[in-house]
């Protein structure tokens, strides 16, 4: 996410962020560099321009010369004017008093609107806060089974009718359904095309008409760039829109439609969708997103998607076991799942301040690779093996490996890195186990 601007922005500022001394050539330096990364990053000129001018006003306040830091105040300064265009009015989702409230998604084909449906309907499920999702996207083929098959892999409600051909039939039915079973949310997909048309505006304009929705939310593709602002513009002409949903953030190095848009439409955006997995939804912070954007991470979002995946109790089991030596392949198999459920190793790291995705290269995917070999060593071995990691023998391990599809020499050395990595555990929660266990029944975990 953001990983070509948010490198070019943390090399600037690094260099700035120290210096106790700023000249007038340091400080238009400065801007000239963020004007350029910006720019390049397909954020609108207008937005950049605006930028500029907003730090460039603020620079000249008296107290900007008298900081004893100027460098760290500057970095600031940009950082708080990124928050303040990112910033929009009724960010939340808007709930009806009285009925169910609707949800109509909109936006053009390719888009991730149906994906974003099945998403939207998960987070509000994750919150206890029912939902029903409605497939009605009749043009794009497959879009309705597309829309079960997310539904019933996450346990998701969900309301179709193959054999009505109507739109507006569609959506009045599943209101009546919905108030019927007192869903607390109706999440209705709709149909795009590949371009703006008034056929496409004229059937959206009925539905939203007929289902009078409190939230009609534009589903924007990040990655095509500048051209998402007009599109936001159009859709909002015709329909009124109450928001924005971000998708395929994670495939957008560049992130400036995100920057731009907010600022151009004067929308706000309501969700971020960070990768293809259902849970891969994130609520929009724009203090977090500047943060990520100037390459200092976003430690909240992080221990926020770490405290999900904490069971207190296995927890404080696991440090027993570390403890007394009895750590093994079945302990290692569900650490890295709860990794996994946190999303891609690409996405924590790009959370944690620092650290440049850009130079770390292969690594990175070098990692990813090594738990993946992990993960198919463990599932080829026996239960018993898993539990006693010492009983692997020459015959076992080549047996291990035939199953896994990898080499003798690469099972012996995951084998040997495991052995390793329950040394130095049990080294760490040796000394610390004692402090370990009172912060996990506390439950009180750092942020």
């Amino acid at each position: 996410m953001f990983e070509n601007l948010s490198a070019k922005l943390s090399q600037i500022t690094r260099k700035l962020i120290n210096q106790r001394r700023l000249n007038e050539n340091d400080i238009n330096d400065f801007l000239r560099q963020i004007r350029m990364a910006l720019l390049e990053a397909d954020v609108n000129f207008k937005v950049v321009k605006s930028l500029i001018e907003s730090i460039k006003n603020e620079t000249r306040d008296p107290e900007f010369s008298k900081s004893l830091n100027p460098g760290y105040l500057l970095v600031e300064i940009l950082k708080q004017q990124l928050i303040t265009i990112l910033t929009s009015d009724n960010s939340e989702l808007v709930k009806s008093n009285n009925n169910c409230s609707k949800i109509l998604l909109v936006g053009i084909q390719g888009s991730g609107k149906t994906t974003t449906a099945a998403k939207l309907s998960f987070y509000l499920n994750k919150l206890n806060q029912k939902t029903l999702l409605v497939a009605n996207d009749l043009v794009r083929p497959a879009a309705i089974d597309q829309l079960i098959k997310l539904a019933n892999d996450n346990e998701l409600d969900i309301y179709y009718d193959k054999k009505i051909n109507d739109s507006i039939k569609i959506a009045e039915n599943s209101l009546k359904l919905s108030s019927d079973n007192q869903y607390q949310w109706t999440i209705i997909d709709t149909a795009g095309r590949s371009q703006l048309d008034d056929e496409m505006m004229k059937e959206l304009i009925t539905i939203k008409n007929k289902v009078n929705p409190e939230e009609c939310i534009l589903v924007v593709d990040s990655m095509i760039g500048q051209t998402a602002v007009d599109i936001a513009n159009s859709f909002n002409e015709k329909l009124g829109l109450t928001g924005l949903i971000i998708t395929k953030l994670d495939g957008d190095s560049k992130g400036g439609s995100a920057v731009s848009i907010v600022k151009e439409t004067g929308l706000p955006i309501k969700f971020i969708g960070t990768g293809e997995k259902v849970d891969e939804f994130d609520k929009f912070y724009p203090d977090r997103i500047s943060s990520r954007i100037l390459g200092m991470g976003d430690l909240q979002t992080l221990a926020e998607k770490a405290s999900e995946q904490i069971d207190h109790q296995k927890a404080e089991d696991l440090t027993k076991k570390i403890v007394s030596d009895s750590f093994d392949f079945n302990d290692l198999l569900d650490q890295m799942n709860s990794i996994k459920k946190m999303g891609s190793l690409e996405n924590i790291i790009n959370m944690i301040p620092g650290v440049n995705l850009n130079q770390m290269g292969s690594k990175l995917s070098e990692n990813e690779s090594k738990m993946n070999k992990m993960k198919y060593m463990i599932d080829s071995m026996t239960p018993i093996e898993r539990r006693n990691p010492n009983i692997l023998n020459v015959s076992r391990r080549k047996r291990i490996a035939s199953g896994s599809g990898l080499t003798h020499i690469e099972v012996n050395q995951l084998i040997n890195q495991f052995n390793q990595t329950k040394k130095m555990m049990k080294s760490f929660y040796g000394k610390n186990g004692r402090n370990l266990n009172k912060l996990i029944k506390s439950g009180n975990f750092p942020n």
